[in-house]
């Protein structure tokens, strides 16, 4: 039996403590349908870590040529401003709290194939 990926094991999580459900694609153009439709909290997974293995964020807007999320890892001390280079994707801290990063940094690895999103119904 394949593993499950982290991306499967979230959604089963939303449908089992959340009794929320949600469908799984890998194109960016579907997350932007889903803040226009407005839909909020888009989990998308991509690579993070240079072994290849994956992280999630949790996208909470796409406003201009920018994408705000949630990183359930942080950003440690880093202040609002900052921008950050670890893991797989460059971002900045923004004054809310969030981060965030260029949009055409985030469809890229959507149409590279390297990110999945996680969209609510």
């Amino acid at each position: 039996m394949p593993q499950e990926s982290q991306l499967d094991q979230t959604q089963r999580l939303l449908a089992a403590v959340m009794g929320t459900s949600a469908e799984q694609s890998s194109r960016f153009d579907d997350v932007r349908k889903a803040f226009g439709d407005g839909k909020t909290d888009v989990v998308i997974e991509l690579p993070w870590y240079e072994d290849g293995s994956t992280h999630q964020l949790i996208l909470t807007r796409v406003t201009g040529d920018r994408v705000f999320f949630i990183n359930p890892l942080g950003h440690g001390s880093a202040k609002a401003g900052s921008d950050l280079q670890d893991g797989g994707l460059r971002r900045r801290v923004e004054e809310d709290n969030t981060e965030s990063a260029a949009v055409a940094d985030v469809e890229k690895l959507f149409g590279a194939g390297k990110a999945r999103a996680l969209i609510p119904r």
